[in-house]
C-alpha cells in the first residue's frame, strides 16, 4: 500500500491500536468457548435436577452462579465490542486515531459497564476458587485447613478494596487505566492482587492434590484416582489458565508495552472460562467432593474398607471403584491399614 494510505501517528500509537484490535478478536474467541461451557454446564444441571440427584439448594446455586457469570462475560464481550467501534469507526477521524480515543474517552458509560462487569466477574472467579479450596483441604489439619481458608479469604477482601479503587479512578473523566497522572493507578494493586489470591490458591491445591494422588499411588497404584490428580485435573481445578493470562497482561502493563491491551480484553472472558471448567467438572462427578475427601481419608488413614474383587483378582475399595458391569459381585469387607493394601 502507498505510505501515504497509513495513519499520521507514531510507532507506538500503531502498535497500541494493532494491539487493541486484536485483542478484541481474540476475545470473541473466547466468549465463544464461554458460550459452549456456560451451555455444557447448564444441561448437565438439567440432567441431574431430572435424575434427582442433587439437593434444591445446591442445584439453585449452580443455576445462578453459571447465569449471572455468563451475563457478565455477555456484557464485557458486548461493551468492549461497542466501544471498539465508537474508536475504530464511529470516531475515527478522532485527534491521534483510536489509541487516543481510548485514552481520552476510557470514561464512557458503555466503557464503564465493561469494567464494572469485568471486575464482579473477577470476584465470581476468586470466590469460586476459593470455596474449591475449602472443599478440597476440608479433612486437613485444623491449622492447615484453618490457613488454606482465611489467607485467601483476607486477599479477597483486600481485592475487594482495591477493585472499588479501580473502578472509581477508571470512571474519572479522562482517565484510563494506563494514563493515570496523580496519584496511585490502582491497576497493577488490584490485579496483581487478584493475581496473588490466584497464585497462592493455585499452589494450595496443586499441593493438596499432588500429596494425595501421591498417597494413592502407594497404596492403590498410579492409574487409580486420576481423574482427580491428572494434568488436566490440575489445571482446571486450580484455575491456572486464569492465572497465566493475569502474568501475560500485567508484565507487558508495567513495562508500559502495548502488548498488554491483548491481554487485558482477553482476561474478561478467561476468568469466566475457568470456574465453568471447574462447575462442569463438579456436575459430571469428577471434581474433588466432600465424598472424596472421606473416601481418600479412609484409604489413606487406614480405616474398615469395603473391597471388591475385579475380574483380574485385584482387590480394590468399593467405595472408590467405577461401575462396572462386568465386575464380579463378591464383596467382602475387612479391616485394612496402609501396609495391608
Amino acid at each position: 500500500m502507498p505510505p501515504s494510505w497509513s495513519p499520521d501517528e507514531t510507532h507506538v500509537q500503531i502498535l497500541t491500536e494493532k494491539a487493541w484490535f486484536q485483542g478484541a478478536i481474540l476475545t470473541g474467541v473466547a466468549y465463544g468457548a464461554v458460550v459452549v461451557l456456560a451451555a455444557m454446564c447448564l444441561h448437565s444441571l438439567c440432567r441431574r435436577r431430572r435424575a434427582r440427584d442433587m439437593t434444591r439448594g445446591r442445584s439453585m446455586f449452580f443455576l445462578v452462579y453459571v447465569s449471572t457469570i455468563f451475563i457478565l462475560g455477555s456484557i464485557t464481550f458486548g461493551t468492549n465490542a461497542e466501544f471498539a467501534q465508537l474508536a475504530f469507526v464511529d470516531n475515527r477521524n478522532f485527534p491521534g486515531g483510536p489509541s487516543a480515543y481510548q485514552q481520552e474517552m476510557f470514561s464512557l458509560p458503555v466503557n464503564i459497564v465493561s469494567d464494572v462487569a469485568l471486575v464482579l466477574a473477577n470476584w465470581c472467579a476468586d470466590l469460586l476458587l476459593i470455596w474449591r479450596c475449602t472443599v478440597i483441604y476440608r479433612d486437613c489439619r485444623p491449622a492447615l485447613k484453618f490457613c488454606a481458608t482465611a489467607i485467601p479469604s483476607l486477599m479477597f477482601a483486600g481485592s475487594l478494596a482495591m477493585g472499588s479503587m479501580w473502578l472509581v479512578q477508571t470512571s474519572s473523566p479522562s482517565t484510563s487505566f494506563q494514563n493515570v497522572q496523580e496519584g496511585i493507578n490502582y491497576t497493577v494493586p488490584y490485579f496483581g492482587l487478584s493475581l496473588a489470591i490466584n497464585v497462592v490458591v493455585t499452589s494450595l491445591i496443586v499441593a493438596r492434590l499432588l500429596v494425595t494422588r501421591h498417597r494413592l499411588a502407594k497404596i492403590l497404584g498410579l492409574s487409580h484416582g486420576s481423574h482427580y490428580t491428572s494434568i488436566a485435573a490440575l489445571v482446571i481445578e486450580s484455575a491456572s489458565l486464569y492465572t497465566a493470562f493475569s502474568l501475560l497482561f500485567l508484565v507487558p502493563f508495567a513495562v508500559n508495552n502495548p502488548v498488554a491491551n491483548v491481554f487485558i480484553q482477553v482476561m474478561g472472558e478467561i476468568q469466566i472460562i475457568a470456574p465453568l471448567l471447574i462447575i462442569y467438572r463438579v456436575l459430571a462427578g469428577k471434581a474433588w467432593s466432600d465424598q472424596t475427601t472421606a473416601r481418600t481419608s479412609a484409604i489413606t488413614g487406614g480405616t474398615n474398607i469395603h473391597l471388591r474383587r475385579l475380574p483380574t483378582g485385584r482387590m480394590v475399595p468399593s467405595e472408590l471403584i467405577e461401575t462396572n458391569p462386568k465386575a464380579m459381585e463378591v464383596q467382602v469387607t475387612v479391616d485394612v491399614s496402609k501396609s495391608a493394601v
